[in-house]
Order: C-alpha cells, then structure tokens, then sequence
C-alpha cells in the first residue's frame, strides 16, 4: 500500500515497481528470513536460554514431620527455613493445613 494525497493505493509489487517504489528494507520478500528464528543475512538465531526457576524455600520444625509456608499456624517456634528439593525434604511431608508447595519426585 502507498499512501498518497488524496488516500492510499493497494498496488501489487509489479504495479509498485513500474512505479518506481521500492520495497521497505524490513518488508523486501528477498530479505525474509528463511525459517523462523532466523535473521535477514541468513544466519540462524541460537536459541534463547531458558530462565532458571527461583529457589523455593520452606519451614520445618524438628519435632514434626510436615513441613510449611512460613505463615503456618502450625509451625513451631524452633523453625528452620530449607530449600525444597527432593534431598532436603525426602523425610518431611506437606503441610495439610498451609498447603505449601509440593517437591518434586527425584526420578
């Protein structure tokens, strides 16, 4: 499309040419990439890297085998905050009550 004037003209490529426009830099078909991801020279992208998920911590009590959200009303006074992973918390449980985030299996 050209924008003239008196509006704008819906021109085919040829019709555009014999007029002598020449296509947009970004919007030329000889400089679409040839996949997706890839750039106008023809290289490809590498790929994004994938965001690392934020560490997630819990609390324990050493006398209960559940463990919490630190804002459990059945958490203790003796709390100690640990990563959920399946290693550190293999022996506890999810809280029923606070409902804290669940482990992940080690498979």
């Amino acid at each position: 499309m050209i924008r003239d004037g008196a509006g704008v003209l819906a021109l085919s490529v040829g019709q555009a040419e014999a007029r002598g426009f020449k296509p947009h830099k970004e919007c030329d078909p000889a400089n679409a990439p040839a996949e997706p991801g890839a750039t106008p020279g023809g290289a490809a992208r590498p790929p994004a890297p994938k965001p690392r998920p934020l560490p997630v911590y819990v609390w324990v009590n050493a006398r209960d085998r559940y463990y919490h959200r630190a804002d459990c009303r059945k958490l203790g006074a003796t709390r100690a905050k640990i990563l959920l992973d399946a290693n550190s918390v293999k022996e506890y449980w999810p809280c029923t009550v606070c409902r804290p985030p669940i482990r992940k299996r080690k498979d």
